[in-house]
């Protein structure tokens, strides 16, 4: 019995995300989303770590310490991003 979730998409819990060239980190949640705050301005890098995990994924035109939230899944050995919702400070 299927449960509709491909068997080659896995889940990133627990994945620590972090903004190359920085101290900015964060884990992902059991939705596989995270938030990194106050995030740099440029096109930063993101470098995922976690079991049998190690790839990057670039951001492109962030505007100083703008809010990021994602929501990815691992598909096939890539990271691939399902939402992206970005706010910057008041």
């Amino acid at each position: 019995m299927s449960s509709g979730r491909p068997s080659h998409v896995v889940s990133l819990a627990g994945m620590v995300v972090s903004v190359q060239g920085t101290t900015i980190t964060a884990t992902v949640d059991s939705a596989n989303r995270f938030t990194l705050r106050e995030v740099p301005a440029g096109n930063p890098q993101l470098k995922f770590f976690g079991p049998g995990v190690d790839t990057g994924l670039g951001l492109a035109g962030v505007v100083n310490e703008e809010e990021i939230a994602l929501a990815l899944r691992l598909e096939n050995g890539a990271i691939v991003i399902e939402s992206i919702a970005r706010s910057t400070r008041q």
